[in-house]
């Protein structure tokens, strides 16, 4: 498939997952522990059915540099994953929208650096884009003069930062392996941690039988989108590079934009639409400078 593709349907499968996500912690009763963990339950179907498409490299296994590396970027993410449903919780989407393109350009200034000399790197356009657009995005939604920081803004910041670091890790393991590869030791290793962590906090496993239908209905949904939007980034990683893959990932605001109205019925208000129209039009020239 087509990375251009691929990081279309990526970001569609995203908008659906958080939307979708959201209305499921509105309607759950459990521990955040088990919430994810009935997630990653699910995720296992999707990856099961990845591998046996796409194989698996068994050479990894075998190689600890980057099994410790793949298991260090699990335990960032365990740690965001866990953070981002706190703050998810009492934050809306559309009150979280301005902050949610910090990460990209916490990648790119860290991705500079890092992937600096492979084909990995980022241009000098690439940074100057990112910042007028992480500046774009601020100014069209947070109002000035009125300013209100949403509740959780500094751990909405560290999520962001350590999901950077997290996509700097799996870049640097992506030049080595393949997409399928490591989602599929990245789940392993997510399911290990927060079965461990259920049990060591002796949570009511029980609990997650006795849900609301609407409640499985759309963890169910969000869970298939979220894997299959995660496995799909991977892959526009691997086959573009780190950087290149977080700049079109601004495309995700025009479709958190459609997924507010259509999904949450979070109406947005004509600004946001029009940034959504601005960011595309940034990429444009971006992709048209390169």
């Amino acid at each position: 498939m087509s990375p251009i593709i691929s990081w279309i349907l990526g970001i569609c499968f995203d908008a659906f997952c958080s939307a979708n996500r959201k209305k499921a912690l509105n309607l759950s009763m459990l521990p955040k522990t088990l919430f994810k963990l009935f997630s990653h339950a699910i995720g296992v179907f999707v990856i099961i059915a990845l591998v046996s498409i796409f194989g698996f490299e068994k050479g990894i296994l075998h190689d600890p540099i980057y099994l410790w590396l793949s298991f260090l970027a699990v335990g960032v993410w365990v740690i965001v994953g866990l953070l981002d449903l706190h703050v998810f919780k009492h934050i809306r989407l559309s009150d979280a929208l301005p902050y949610g393109n910090l990460d990209k350009l916490f990648i790119v200034i860290i991705g500079f650096i890092v992937f600096y000399g492979t084909e990995s790197a980022a241009s000098i356009s690439t940074l100057i884009i990112t910042i007028i657009t992480i500046i774009t995005v601020l100014v069209f939604t947070i109002d000035f003069q009125n300013i209100q920081f949403p509740p959780m803004i500094g751990v909405l910041f560290l999520v962001k930062f350590l999901g950077a670091i997290k996509v700097i890790l799996v870049g640097y393991i992506l030049l080595h392996y393949t997409s399928i590869t490591f989602v599929s030791i990245n789940l392993g290793f997510e399911l290990l941690i927060f079965l461990l962590i259920a049990v060591l906090m002796q949570l009511p496993f029980k609990d997650t039988l006795s849900q609301s239908k609407w409640f499985y209905k759309h963890r169910v949904i969000g869970t298939l989108f979220g894997r299959g939007g995660y496995s799909l980034s991977l892959y526009v990683i691997e086959s573009t590079g780190v950087i290149t893959a977080t700049l079109l990932g601004f495309f995700s605001v025009a479709f958190n934009i459609f997924a507010m109205r259509y999904i949450l019925w979070d109406i947005p208000e004509k600004k946001q639409i029009l940034l959504a129209g601005i960011v595309i039009l940034l990429i444009w020239i971006w992709y048209s400078l390169k």
